[in-house]
């Protein structure tokens, strides 16, 4: 497992040994794993807000998806404001806890941003 700011050395691989440095991906095998992802980010989101989830609004579900999708597998779950919020069905609460958190003031300022105000908005 490569954890963040691991320093790799040797070649680079994926899967069963394919060498990302001189072989790399394909468009098609790119737009698989990419389609493989957003179905289990959409999963991850249904299973943390439950039947409840399929009942929001589209743009809302989609945010919550993105959220899953960019926090990785149990990532989300670290938004206990946001998804206190959501469970509430207070919108405006959940779109203010992403702009509270790291991840919006460091990392994705602009994605964070999008997410919010397709929460606050539905």
């Amino acid at each position: 497992t490569i954890e963040p700011n691991t320093l790799v050395r040797g070649n680079v691989t994926v899967g069963v040994g394919r060498d990302l440095i001189s072989r790399g991906l394909s468009s098609s095998e790119m737009d698989y794993l990419l389609d493989n992802d957003i179905d289990t980010a959409w999963a991850e989101a249904a299973q943390i807000f439950g039947q409840a989830y399929w009942s929001y609004a589209f743009h809302r579900q989609l945010a919550l998806a993105d959220l899953a999708f960019t926090m990785g597998e149990g990532g989300e779950e670290e938004f206990k404001n946001m998804i206190s919020a959501v469970e509430r069905g207070d919108w405006n609460g959940a779109a203010v806890a992403i702009l509270q958190s790291k991840w919006a003031r460091v990392e994705a300022p602009a994605r964070a941003m999008a997410d919010s105000e397709m929460l606050r908005n539905g």
